[in-house]
């Protein structure tokens, strides 16, 4: 089982990877701030080499942005708290800037990080685990809206499934991006 110090170093060996940094950029005090470049192992997105993206980890942001608006964010982003860069304030001046080359913020997520120390959880239904082959059954079903995008850059390799009260009930959806799956 991987601990907490493996977790968080998976996680930025990834970030890395997605948002063209170093690993020891993620020592520096300041926020990191690259040009926004197409790395092999990245995880692949439909809107790969976008115009703009952030993350915040731990208390840093880190943004990838194209060379056009690079120096804005060099000058008014990089030494922002990060623990505070997605208020709705630094977001709408972002979104502005972005509205000057004709983009602007297309969402926000949250993601977290598994906890090591969760050792496991009761059951309380009957659960059935489907694999690639497994989920393709389910394409044009209506009854999962996204969670299967059946998609080749974001295959989903593994699916949980439960039924509380008869009814198929989808709980967890692991999604492997291209880029990914070659890396292990």
């Amino acid at each position: 089982m991987n601990t907490k110090s493996d977790i968080l170093e998976i996680a930025k060996a990834q970030l890395a990877l997605d948002y063209n940094y170093q690993l020891s950029d993620f020592e520096k005090k300041e926020n990191i701030i690259s040009e926004n470049r197409l790395i092999k192992g990245r995880r692949i997105y439909n809107s790969d080499g976008c115009f703009f993206k952030a993350v915040c980890f731990g208390s840093k942001a880190m943004v990838s942005a194209s060379p056009q608006i690079l120096s804005w964010c060099q000058e008014k982003l990089a030494y922002r708290d990060g623990e505070w860069f997605f208020e709705y304030p630094k977001l709408r001046a972002i979104d502005k800037k972005l509205n000057e080359f004709g983009h602007e913020i297309a969402d926000l997520h949250h993601y977290y990080l598994p906890d090591p120390s969760i050792q496991g959880m009761k059951l309380i239904n009957d659960i059935k685990w489907y694999e690639y082959e497994d989920i393709k059954q389910f394409k044009d079903d209506d009854r999962f809206g996204e969670a299967f995008a059946f998609d080749k850059n974001h295959r989903q390799e593994l699916v949980q499934m439960e039924k509380p009260c008869g009814k198929l009930v989808l709980t967890f959806c692991l999604h492997i991006a291209a880029g990914a799956l070659e890396q292990t």
